[in-house]
């Protein structure tokens, strides 16, 4: 997905119809509350939402504004309340993790049930998939148990994570009750060899490098993580995290604490980068990025809902009124346009990025600007082109180098033409020269007119007897002084016999008659 650049944040507005009641029309007092809510990330699906109530109940909403029926489908997932929903990268699958121990796969078209998983002990309060693959999925619930899953697998189970429980009594003496673990809250892959819990004992978040082997059996040492990551107070539990995985940047909301951002490349805290302004007071208050990772949204207990840009750490550039309690879910759909908001009310919001500005009247409610924003102007805009009058008109932009001469469309430099480098010959490299070494010593064994090369050990074995002659020389010279002997005694003979024939022995055949 593009990236938009980071700036301010769009104009939210929500109109009469699109206040949609989660509870049955004749709702009475003690109807479930809605715990939290997902857009499909699907292209072409993404104004689909699902949500889930404290009753067990999954719905699928309709979004769009020319929507007949808002509420397309409703199943009866499970018996006790669900905590977490969450879509595959693909948008074909969803997964629920719920009070009665728990998971279950589901097909998001028809809301069928595909599969269900219990391994846990005590309520799956999340569960989250990896992007990467939608065959791995990770869980956590209140026995402090991560459980990471793989469908591909005869066990289900790669990993089985049981961090060492917390002692809240810090002294010697451990009940059973101290030494209990701390509920699993949140689940972020980093990608497929990092995964990222926290629970809400501490204000730690531990880091899981998936590439060893996690087993949560009896006789096994306790895992320890790769990091944790502390936050200011360390008392204060984390109630979630939201990651923005092209920035590597992470969103951890504590407990009465401000939304604090880490860094996944070098696990460590951005220094003084703190979003505060929210009141987070229950661990099912959520905070929430935008798909292009350049707005937060927060929910709060003071029946608010706040925004900010990334890029502006600080106090919220604005905020979302309307809700006549607790502010608990938040979720950004996939194209950025819609923002959902879920309230203890028994309401769920949709706040609508319009091309257009609204108009304020009694059948919408605007966000509204923080007057402790530190950017002025206020810092909203519409996602469509708005012509406004009182706009500087932009300047004409002149180049400094305009009046500079233009040598190349002149045809004449001024600069000196630069010497072009010789070229080097390139270097054999060490095999190639010993084969060059063995071909030579093969050649003077079988050619004894061909020369050593220079260097070789050849060469050097006979470098004492190189004047020596071989035994092929000695034979040829003694040949051709034969010839010169023989030669000179002929002229030898014949100079005596023209002297003296009678001196001379005839040995020709007349004689010997």
């Amino acid at each position: 997905m593009m990236r938009r650049p980071p700036g301010p944040l769009p104009l939210l507005s929500c109109h009469s119809r699109d206040v949609l009641e989660t509870a049955a029309a004749d709702a009475s007092a003690g109807q479930p509350d809605s715990y939290c809510c997902r857009f499909c990330p699907r292209p072409g699906a993404t104004h689909l939402l699902a949500s889930a109530d404290e009753d067990g109940a999954i719905k699928l909403w309709d979004t769009r504004p020319a929507a007949d029926v808002a509420l397309t489908q409703c199943v009866a997932a499970h018996t006790n309340a669900v905590y977490e929903l969450d879509w595959s990268a693909d948008g074909r699958h969803l997964l629920s993790a719920a009070g009665d121990r728990a998971i279950k796969l589901w097909d998001s078209e028809r809301l069928t049930l595909l599969a269900e998983f219990r391994r846990h002990s005590r309520t799956v309060k999340t569960v989250t998939f990896l992007p990467e693959d939608p065959c791995v999925f990770a869980s956590g619930g209140r026995d402090g148990v991560v459980e990471v899953w793989d469908l591909r697998v005869a066990k289900q189970v790669s990993h089985e994570i049981r961090p060492r429980p917390t002692n809240k009594t810090g002294g010697r003496g451990r009940s059973a009750a101290s030494m209990a673990p701390a509920s699993v809250t949140s689940l972020v892959f980093r990608d497929d060899t990092y995964l990222l819990s926290a629970t809400s004992g501490d204000s730690a978040v531990s880091v899981w490098d998936l590439r060893k082997h996690y087993s949560g059996g009896s006789g096994s040492r306790q895992p320890l993580p790769l990091c944790q990551l502390i936050g200011r107070q360390p008392e204060r539990g984390v109630v979630c995290m939201a990651a923005d995985r092209p920035l590597a940047q992470l969103y951890v909301s504590r407990i009465q604490d401000d939304i604090q951002r880490y860094s996944m490349t070098s696990w460590t805290a951005d220094t003084d980068v703190s979003f505060s302004g929210h009141a987070c007071g229950s661990f099912y208050v959520r905070c929430c990025l935008s798909a292009d990772g350049s707005q937060l949204v927060s929910g709060s207990s003071d029946r608010h809902a706040y925004l900010w840009s990334a890029a502006a750490p600080g106090p919220p550039l604005a905020r979302l009124p309307g809700h006549a309690d607790e502010v608990t879910c938040v979720a950004w759909s996939s194209d950025g346009r819609t923002l959902a908001t879920v309230c203890d009310d028994l309401r769920l919001r949709l706040w609508r990025a319009d091309v257009t500005p609204p108009t304020e009247d009694g059948d919408s409610l605007l966000m509204e600007a923080m007057s402790g924003a530190p950017r002025a102007p206020l810092p909203l805009y519409t996602l469509g082109p708005v012509n406004d009058p009182r706009a500087p008109a932009a300047a004409e932009y002149r180049s400094p180098t305009a009046n500079l001469p233009n040598w190349v469309a002149d045809g004449v430099s001024p600069h000196r033409p630069v010497a072009a480098r010789p070229q080097r010959t390139p270097r054999a490299d060490w095999l190639t020269c010993l084969s060059q070494k063995k071909r030579a010593q093969v050649n003077c064994k079988t050619r004894p007119d061909t020369l050593t090369l220079p260097g070789s050990a050849g060469s050097r074995r006979h470098q004492g007897r190189a004047d020596k002659p071989r035994p092929a020389d000695r034979r040829a010279t003694l040949l051709r002084r034969g010839e010169g002997a023989c030669t000179k005694a002929r002229a030898l003979l014949s100079s005596a016999s023209d002297v003296c024939p009678a001196a001379v022995p005839d040995h020709s055949p007349q004689s010997l008659v």
